[in-house]
């Protein structure tokens, strides 16, 4: 998923993340509103961040943290962050 996402081949990383069946793993909501969000589908985005936000209901205090873990490029980390914010999430965390 993360490897689509970097290439920016967002419908593939979709595609992917779709066929998970992990409803407890935060990561399937948060691709799925980060990719939903970026293809311009906003209300399914908003609807897998508040998915996500139930799991993990401080995610904005940590999205930069976690991201991080994924990407090593600060651009996509960014990037990702933005689509988050598209989708209807308050980050407040430190810059």
């Amino acid at each position: 998923m993360w490897c689509y996402y970097r290439h920016w081949e967002y419908k593939k990383a979709l595609a992917e993340v779709e066929q998970w069946n992990m409803p407890w793993y935060p990561w399937n909501h948060a691709g799925m509103a980060i990719y939903h969000a970026q293809l311009g589908n906003l209300k399914e985005a908003r609807k897998h961040l508040d998915d996500l936000l139930k799991l993990s209901p401080r995610y904005g205090k940590i999205a930069r943290l976690d991201l991080s873990k994924w990407f090593v490029s600060e651009q996509h980390v960014e990037h990702a962050l933005e689509e988050f914010v598209k989708a209807g999430l308050a980050i407040d965390d430190p810059v």
